[in-house]
């Protein structure tokens, strides 16, 4: 990335995947659109955040990811002050996928960034062990080990 030109141009080519992407993982179009702009603005703004040789749609999955990660944190935060004042009402799902989704966003807002990517990764997007450590670059070993860290925390959470 160099120019703004080559931002727009980014943003035109790519824009469209980024933003699946966010709502894939966030469940709210709205709040996929707002981290798309942020994402891209940052792009003008600074750059050299694409460095090394590295794909531009590798980075923007990776950023893209890690901004919703991000995001979902903030919804805790968020659920926690609005807990005393409303209750929302759950529509039961008959979806297990989407019920799947939703323990995973649940989740991830709790992981440490390199389990909360890799439980991402494998049960939203659904991607081998061998496709997620080519994304991250790292063995598939340490991918099964990140996988069993985050079974070992997802048990955790569900027996506090």
């Amino acid at each position: 990335m160099g120019k703004e030109g080559d931002v727009e141009r980014c943003y035109r080519e790519y824009g469209h995947v980024v933003l699946r992407r966010a709502e894939q993982i966030l469940g709210d179009r709205e709040e996929a659109i707002d981290l798309m702009q942020e994402l891209f603005t940052s792009l003008v703004k600074d750059p050299a955040q694409v460095t090394g040789g590295a794909r531009i749609t590798t980075w923007l999955y990776a950023a893209s990811t890690r901004r919703c990660i991000e995001r979902i944190r903030g919804r805790r935060g968020r659920a926690r002050v609005l807990a005393h004042e409303v209750a929302p009402e759950l529509e039961p799902s008959i979806d297990p996928r989407a019920e799947q989704v939703g323990a995973v966003r649940q989740l991830v807002g709790q992981m440490p960034d390199d389990l909360a990517q890799v439980t991402i990764f494998y049960f939203i997007d659904e991607m081998t062990p061998e496709e997620i450590a080519w994304l991250i670059g790292c063995s598939h070993r340490q991918v099964a080990y990140l996988l069993e860290q985050a079974y070992d925390f997802a048990r955790a959470v569900s027996a506090a």
